[in-house]
């Protein structure tokens, strides 16, 4: 395959790129302050992939604070030895076993 014919991994990089600008100006700057033009020129990409990958500034903002929620995700998990069961009750660590 034509390497100018691969996109597809162009893509995933010039969306990635735009959303970690995004996290990058967003915390520097608080999101009202932050421009599309100045993500863009920070992502190293145009306008136009911008809205490629992106219907608004709005849906930008959402997909970075979902990709940021994924990373954050397992900071907040339970620790393991919580989600052991309970052999007499056969119920787990942590639960509401037996109430209503």
């Amino acid at each position: 395959m034509n390497a100018s014919r691969s996109s597809l991994p162009e893509r995933q990089t010039a969306r990635t790129r735009l959303i970690d600008a995004a996290h990058q100006l967003v915390r520097r700057k608080g999101y009202a302050a932050t421009s599309v033009d100045e993500i863009c020129s920070a992502a190293g990409v145009t306008k136009g992939a911008f809205f490629h990958h992106f219907a608004s500034k709005e849906a930008l903002g959402v997909a970075a604070a979902e990709q940021w929620t994924a990373r954050a995700a397992p900071l907040f998990e339970l620790p393991a030895y919580t989600k052991l069961k309970d052999r007499s009750t056969g119920c787990w660590a942590i639960s509401t076993c037996g109430s209503k």
